[in-house]
């Protein structure tokens, strides 16, 4: 049979590449299951065995030491960069490598299928076998194809993720390792979640105007794992410019409220202060993109094209989800916020990073006083269903006359992973000059 004709997609392999590209640690997982011979594609096998090769001389690669290694193979002229680039990328999804080499089993198994036939019908017709002899090679060969075929339907078998499970967890109780969690920048609440945001989960806040949602998310947990953590954040504003979201990052940082800084008045004392939280802010990793994100391909695009630069990637925040776009026509906008939704699921399983979804809610919320439910989510219940955590934060004084206006609350609705536990007013409070949740009592520390 002609080769270009045998059960083959150069697509599939490039999609395994770039996960792996993406996040090395998946390396010994993936070569455990395939090998050169599941690459059809001769670039897609030089880069495979640039990957094997860089894994197991330094336990990590990226780029830079892919090209060293694969110039060392004799095989980076057959390459070159503008290849490994399309890797990055590509428009598949880390949480889906799996299927993608079981994708690349099968077809490996169909290719073998394909060449065992010829040798069945060679056989079939040598004359100098016997029928005996003939038959028992028939099935000598058979055999042969069926163990090369039991790798698909591998698994995650119970005792092997049990072992990686508990690794980790010696690893941790020994010192040698830190606890897979991104601080949330706010004490109760790392508390409330057994110590903060684990990559991979999707966290949606939702609340009612003026109540601080996007303050919380952005001012609040972007701003902790920028600055605080020294992890790249991602803000995903669709409503508001990107000079907006820095400046009141900048009046979060200095204390002087956003609405004063276009404002003639300012003393000196006050200029300095703007000068230096813009200087911390400025150093922060943190990168704002617009409406070209306004999908779930553009979020995706980019985040890679940021964690890819930065080697790394903490937390997205994405403001709000119902700005947000489906690639798919001719859906209703309940499907369309249900891919939107699951896709931003995907991407924090995919970039091991948290994913923040902020949520406006339903007309019908908007109109009581009392604290709404991440089930007043506006446009879709697939938005709180795909959520590990569910948020909803909520200032005192803007319902009620009589509230101090550092009163605040932040309710959780919803958490996958543990017991629910509400914030009150002895937990967190509101800084209104800094438009920033606080520990209660906790006094800003510059």
């Amino acid at each position: 049979m002609d080769p270009l004709f045998l059960p083959q997609s150069s697509s599939v392999e490039r999609e395994v590449l770039a996960c792996l590209l993406l996040d090395p640690s998946l390396t010994p997982s993936v070569t455990s299951r395939i090998g050169d011979d599941d690459f059809f594609n001769d670039v897609n096998r030089f880069i495979w065995d640039g990957v094997v090769a860089a894994y197991e001389r330094h336990n990590d690669y990226d780029e830079v030491i892919l090209e060293e290694v694969l110039r060392d193979q004799g095989t980076w002229g057959r390459i070159g960069g503008p290849t490994l680039v399309q890797l990055l990328n590509r428009a598949g999804s880390n949480s889906r490598l799996d299927s993608y080499v079981a994708r690349l089993l099968e077809m490996t198994a169909r290719r073998r299928m394909h060449q065992a036939a010829e040798q069945l019908s060679s056989i079939a017709v040598d004359g100098d076998l016997s029928p005996g002899e003939a038959l028992s090679e028939a099935e000598a060969l058979v055999g042969r194809l069926r163990e090369s075929g039991e790798n698909l339907t591998d698994g995650d078998d119970a005792g092997r993720v049990v072992n990686d499970y508990m690794r980790m967890v010696h690893a941790i109780q020994k010192g040698e390792k830190k606890p897979p969690r991104i601080s949330t920048g706010l004490y109760p609440l790392d508390k409330a979640t057994g110590g903060g945001f684990r990559p991979g989960w999707l966290v949606l806040v939702m609340s009612l105007n003026g109540h601080g949602k996007t303050a919380l998310a952005v001012n609040g947990f972007a701003w902790s794992v920028a600055y605080e953590q020294k992890r790249p954040a991602l803000v995903v504003s669709l409503e508001m410019p990107a000079d907006q979201i820095i400046g009141r990052l900048i009046a979060a940082e200095s204390g002087i409220p956003v609405q004063l800084h276009d404002q003639q008045g300012l003393d000196e004392d006050q200029l300095v202060a703007l000068t230096h939280a813009a200087q911390k802010v400025s150093a922060a990793p943190i990168r704002v993109v617009g409406h070209q994100a306004a999908t779930i391909d553009g979020v995706r695009q980019a985040a890679r094209s940021y964690k890819a630069q930065k080697g790394d990637l903490g937390i997205i925040v994405v403001d709000y989800i119902q700005l947000m776009r489906s690639q798919k026509r001719n859906s209703n906008r309940t499907e369309e916020l249900e891919q939107v939704s699951r896709g931003l699921k995907e991407l924090a399983m995919e970039l091991d990073c948290v994913v923040i979804s902020i949520s406006q809610p339903t007309m019908a919320a908007k109109r009581t006083k009392e604290r709404p439910t991440i089930r007043d989510s506006k446009g879709s219940g697939a938005i709180d269903d795909d959520a590990d955590l569910g948020l909803v934060p909520w200032l005192l004084h803007n319902v009620n006359e009589s509230a101090s206006p550092w009163e605040a609350q932040i309710g959780m609705d919803k958490f996958r992973h543990g017991p629910r536990r509400n914030l009150y007013e002895s937990d967190i409070e509101w800084d209104g000059s800094r438009t920033r949740f606080t520990s209660a009592g906790l006094k800003y520390r510059g």
